[in-house]
């Protein structure tokens, strides 16, 4: 009796702990309509953690996006959400103008404080980004 309940608990925990699609699903993450409430035509002031610079991006309603990075290297790009919720993002280089490679990330909401994660191919997540605060519109001017 006890290994049925354990084992019923076990699969209870797997079926919660997979979504649909078979991605895991982590606690606190945002979902698709989430996401894009939280991006869509907003000003968002970020910390990236892993390179330690400061990030000032505009996600503007067309899914595009300006960027300043470092204190004044200018960055261009698209972004979109993924049905999952994945934030993602496809930046210009801002010497060569050449696209770089599209980045999904999930988003995670930490106590009011908003990170991005990437999932490594083991499932564990790495921080990435620290939002530190969002502002309506695009009130930095960025273009």
């Amino acid at each position: 009796m006890l290994i049925k309940s354990k084992m019923s608990l076990l699969i209870t925990l797997l079926v919660i702990g997979f979504s649909s699609h078979g991605n895991l699903v982590f606690a606190d993450t945002l979902n698709a309509e989430q996401v894009k409430a939280l991006f869509t035509d907003k000003t968002t002031y970020a910390t990236h953690v892993r390179k330690d610079f400061d990030i000032t991006t505009y996600f503007a309603s067309d899914g595009t996006l300006i960027s300043i990075r470092k204190g004044d290297e200018q960055w261009t790009g698209k972004w979109r959400v993924e049905s999952d919720g994945k934030h993602c993002i496809r930046l210009n280089d801002p010497y060569s103008g050449v696209a770089k490679i599209e980045r999904c990330m999930i988003v995670k909401d930490d106590g009011g404080t908003y990170k991005r994660f990437k999932i490594k191919k083991n499932g564990d997540l790495k921080h990435i980004i620290t939002y530190k605060r969002f502002a309506d519109g695009n009130p930095e001017n960025l273009k």
